[in-house]
């Protein structure tokens, strides 16, 4: 891939910019602990950033930081998924104590609520 002179190294603008306008964010950490820049997803590809300087991206972070930027925010989402399943699982089960359920077994017999007829499985 480095080999054809036209489309230059990896990593690189072709007019000879190193650096971006989206670079000027890189090593700041937001609010939120997470770095503020967001890489540029054609830096280091074999064409290079077509936008240069102008690029609202940033060309400082390293090769690959794309990448890994997703799977985190990936893992922080399933992680908030679960935290918030294992939240309601727990409101249910709190919630469900033996006055309040709607559903209980006595002797074979399933009772829905105090208004309906229990019903027998049949035989």
């Amino acid at each position: 891939p480095d080999g054809d002179p036209s489309k230059g190294p990896r990593g690189f603008c072709p007019s000879g910019a190193t650096t971006s306008s989206g670079s000027a964010l890189h090593g700041d950490i937001g609010p939120d602990g997470q770095l503020k820049c967001q890489p540029c997803a054609w830096f280091f590809k074999e064409t290079g950033c077509l936008n240069s300087a102008q690029c609202r991206y940033c060309h400082l972070c390293p090769h690959g930081e794309l990448k890994n930027r997703k799977k985190q925010k990936i893992q922080k989402l399933r992680a908030q998924e679960a935290d918030e399943a294992a939240v309601a699982g727990a409101q249910a089960q709190h919630s469900a104590s033996p006055s309040s359920m709607q559903t209980a077994s006595l002797s074979g017999r399933i009772m829905f609520s105090a208004d309906m007829e229990p019903w027998e499985p049949r035989a």
